[in-house]
């Protein structure tokens, strides 16, 4: 990646994570300036404003970076909401976003060493869950709401509150990561290409979430879910740096894995048949999808046959839900114990999709997951991995614990049929 420096208007550690985490080489220099809307100042105006000014100022002090500035407001019913004074006042602020949506706007300016500056506003819609009085106390008490902007942080503990978001993810955030990659790249700061912007994205986004968990980023594998994609998709994640891609159908295999390098590593993730599986072996790398002791057998007698211990992972209905494949969370370990007594398989550990439930129910759910994991895992059989968070969801997902997150349309885009 070509990667002109890029001074950071802003004290942020959080914008910071998101542009580090994209492979920027970023310096941060904050500025002070006054932070005051105008009277009769749209929000949207002032975020822009913001941002320029800052830009400008950092640019003043010299440098021969691009200088990149930002500010993000949160506004509802066309009412800036600041960072909260109190406890009290965080207390007012959640129960008047309490069941309904706000808008989160970040303004965005480049300044750059020819004198060139470019701006614009990038807005997201947040609905909150409807909140008792309970729900409120508690989040407060855990002190997060006192230093963000409406007394929440979607990525942190915040996050249990919202029903649903639309837009730009990072923009919620603090900073629009596909705009502000699109903008470098097309003033030659990065070589970058959409496909590569897109990917730079979703790492950015990783590296707040594995932040707020304690997390290394490293830790967490990108799983490219290569459903109906054509090769040419792959074949350009590839060039971008994603190494591991995870197919549901089995007649597409073949011609994937042949048509990719060897360093690409193969997953199913897609329901399995047990009489499909001579086609994955050799040459798939973990199976997600194992969901019955009889499939399991077939799998351990093909990787015996191929000379290899397969890592798999057990599927979990965690919903329970008739249209989906998996073992009940209470006849897991039934199962866990029978792969582990087979020859030829390597018991990972769990994978789920769960109900459909919305932004803090997802999360919910992969809570969930992680403490089956947590019930069943031992000490010879740590049960390291947990497959789950997709497209909508997997920033809640690396919070609750997900090491494989299987993305789809976010990161190969549309599927073609």
């Amino acid at each position: 990646m070509q990667n002109k420096k890029i001074i950071l208007a802003s004290a942020s550690p959080r914008r910071l994570t998101l542009l580090s985490g994209a492979g920027l080489d970023v310096s941060v220099r904050p500025v002070d300036i006054a932070e005051v809307p105008r009277t009769g100042e749209l929000p949207v105006d002032f975020a822009r404003r913001m941002a320029v000014e800052k830009a400008e100022a950092c640019r003043a002090l010299g440098g021969d970076g691009v200088v990149l500035a930002g500010d993000t407001i949160v506004t509802h019913s066309g009412v800036i909401l600041g960072k909260p004074s109190t406890k009290s006042h965080a207390a007012e602020m959640l129960r008047s976003l309490s069941g309904r949506s706000h808008e989160v706007v970040t303004g965005w300016a480049l300044a750059h060493v020819d004198g060139h500056l470019e701006s614009g506003t990038v807005t997201s819609t947040v609905t909150f869950e409807s909140l008792d009085e309970e729900t409120i106390e508690r989040y407060v008490q855990t002190g997060e709401p006192m230093d963000k902007a409406g007394a929440y942080g979607i990525q942190g503990e915040g996050g249990a509150l919202v029903a649903s978001y639309t837009g730009d993810f990072s923009n919620i955030v603090g900073f629009p990561m596909p705009t502000i990659l699109r903008a470098l790249a097309e003033r030659g700061v990065l070589n970058l290409g959409p496909m590569c912007q897109r990917v730079a994205a979703i790492r950015a986004r990783i590296a707040v979430a594995a932040e707020q968990a304690g997390r290394e980023p490293r830790d967490i594998t990108i799983v490219a879910a290569s459903k109906t994609q054509p090769v040419v998709v792959l074949k350009a994640l590839y060039e971008c740096g994603i190494r591991h891609f995870g197919e549901s159908y089995v007649a597409e295999f073949g011609e994937k894995n042949e048509a990719l390098p060897p360093d690409a590593q193969w997953h199913f993730i897609g329901h399995l048949q047990r009489n499909k599986v001579k086609r994955l072996l050799p040459g798939i790398a973990t199976i997600h999808t194992i969901d019955s002791s009889r499939l399991g057998q077939s799998v351990a007698k093909r990787a015996q046959a191929a000379g290899v211990e397969l890592p798999v992972l057990i599927q979990v209905n965690l919903g329970e839900e008739a249209t989906k494949s998996g073992v009940m969370s209470a006849q897991a370990a039934d199962l866990l114990g029978e792969l582990i007594a087979m020859d030829g398989v390597l018991p990972v550990g769990l994978m789920a999709i769960p109900p459909r439930s919305g932004f803090a129910g997802a999360r919910a759910w992969c809570r969930r997951l992680r403490a089956l994991r947590d019930e069943l895992a031992t000490e010879s059989h740590p049960l390291p991995h947990l497959s789950m968070g997709m497209s909508g969801d997997f920033d809640g997902a690396i919070l609750e614990g997900a090491t494989m997150i299987r993305l789809g349309t976010i990161l190969c885009g549309p599927r073609t049929r």
